[in-house]
């Protein structure tokens, strides 16, 4: 749910995407088939517009079952056969890049991934011909980097960008690319931690309250902003309908939490009477990501908890001021911690994820 100023002249803006046109919009969505990916494409369609899902080779496509869908098969490695790719698909209105690296032992397997493919993306479109109206990179708050680690202070849209991981630096990179153009018409989201059905990360953690145990790490309070995927998706295709280029927005719910009353709340949620709440040290945490390492050289898979992802979460303070969003598009993200829970944990038990 998104709250709207009703005075705001954007309104004539979303009007005008929705309304009957020469032409059906048409979108292409990278990383279609992920998890905000997936979402979004379900946006797209409910919009009535025409869906292109950029997958990959292998690709598993259990959250895209509409008919209505395109697939494309996108090679990031393989500049020259995109440019045909896209020369021959078309030109597409708006590009959606959410395709992403979230797990990664090294800087440079996030650079690869996050900033050297949205170049090679952008390069193909432009080299044939199919600039769209709208180019959207799905970013981070992590770009720009954690707040005042003393006290709930939301970091600024102009706040100058400190990346505290390798992740984060990456994708600031691919922002940083992007501000470069002078005549290609991009657009920057920065979403806070995101939550929703399919989700995989949150659901480790509200698998571990269902069954009696909770993990905070640190001694300080970490203060938090949560984002809901259906908030996040509004947001995203309503700024492709708007008048803007060239800007970014970070994106969340504005209620600050802290890590504490989120485990309370899945405790009430999910009625456990008795949890048992473990205060890890972060020495401790930092140990056992580092045995990361060591499943990487034994398994070749890097694990949810790694260095990187340490990195991240030691951090005291991922707030975030939404005001530039509100003051540019007129809307606020409006699913209440609560309530998105309400509706995530439902999915997840339909699923019997937990």
């Amino acid at each position: 749910m998104i709250r709207v100023d009703p005075q705001h002249s954007f309104l004539r803006i979303f009007d005008s995407c929705n309304h009957p046109s020469k032409h059906m919009k048409r979108i292409l969505i990278t990383g279609a088939n992920g998890f905000v990916g997936s979402h979004l494409v379900d946006g797209a369609l409910q919009k009535g517009w025409d869906v292109w899902a950029g997958i990959r080779t292998g690709s598993r496509l259990d959250n895209l079952t509409d008919p209505a869908i395109h697939y494309i098969k996108l090679d990031y490695d393989k500049p020259e056969r995109l440019q045909r790719q896209f020369a021959q698909a078309g030109r597409w209105d708006y590009v959606v890049h959410c395709a992403g690296l979230t797990k990664a032992l090294s800087y440079a397997d996030f650079d690869r991934v996050n900033h050297q493919h949205t170049r090679t993306l952008v390069e193909a479109l432009i080299k044939a011909d199919r600039t769209p109206d709208k180019f959207l990179l799905m970013s981070s708050l992590d770009a720009i980097g954690a707040g005042n680690p003393n006290k709930p202070e939301p970091t600024t849209n102009d706040a100058n960008p400190h990346p505290c991981s390798n992740y984060g630096r990456s994708k600031l990179a691919a922002e940083q690319y992007l501000a470069g153009f002078e005549d290609f018409p991009w657009l920057i989201v920065r979403p806070t931690g995101i939550y929703g059905p399919r989700d995989n990360d949150f659901r480790l953690m509200a698998r571990m309250v269902n069954r009696g145990l909770a993990l905070s790490l640190g001694r300080k309070p970490q203060w938090l902003n949560f984002l809901y995927v259906e908030d996040l998706v509004t947001v995203c295709l309503e700024a492709l309908c708007s008048p803007h280029v060239k800007k970014a927005w970070m994106v969340a719910h504005p209620d600050i939490h802290t890590q504490d009353d989120f485990i309370q709340l899945l405790k009430n949620l999910l009625g456990k009477k008795s949890v048992f709440n473990l205060r890890v040290p972060l020495w401790i945490a930092w140990l056992a990501a580092q045995l990361a390492l060591l499943q990487r050289r034994l398994t070749g898979t890097v694990p949810l908890f790694n260095p990187d992802k340490f990195r991240i979460v030691q951090q005291r303070n991922w707030t975030c001021d939404v005001t530039a969003l509100q003051q540019d598009l007129g809307i606020t993200p409006s699913t209440n911690l609560r309530e998105g829970w309400i509706r995530t944990l439902k999915w997840y038990q339909s699923e019997h994820l937990l």
